[in-house]
């Protein structure tokens, strides 16, 4: 069963918070090459969901990007930009996972290049959330 559907399955039937469940997908999230990983990670942001709210599903695959070992072999401006349509503005792990990875300042750049170019209100709102996001990133401590 591929990761991305494991993230979902299991966000919908424990929720974001399950230890057990988090625990088990971390595990096998690490296991994963790089590229697989992250991809399998990210979809869950990038395709829409059937099950209507997405806040579980985007906040467990958030939390593995942002705790997990692998590093993201897209561009940040390429994942901002894949994530407009169904990003959940309340999921903080995947614009600090950015941060995290390419700086703070290139991920701003990345945002504020595509608000530029924003087409629709929705698109610029979560735009300026996800700049929200960005400012407010801590670096994890070392």
């Amino acid at each position: 069963m591929d990761l991305t559907r494991q993230i979902k399955e299991r966000a919908r039937k424990f929720g974001s918070c399950n230890v057990q469940q988090t625990d088990y997908l971390a595990r096998l999230y690490n296991k994963l090459p790089a590229v697989e990983a992250v991809e399998a990670a990210l979809a869950v942001f990038t395709t829409p969901t059937d099950a209507g709210d997405n806040f579980d599903e985007q906040e467990l695959a958030g939390y593995l990007l942002w705790t997990g070992k692998h590093s993201c072999h897209l561009p940040a401006k390429e994942v901002l930009s894949a994530l407009l349509d169904n990003w959940n503005l309340s999921v903080e792990e995947v614009p600090w996972y950015l941060c995290r990875e390419f700086g703070q300042d290139t991920v701003m750049k990345a945002v504020e290049e595509l608000i530029d170019d924003a087409s629709s209100s929705y698109a610029h709102k979560t735009l300026s959330t996800l700049a929200f996001w960005v400012r407010n990133y801590k670096p994890p401590a070392q």
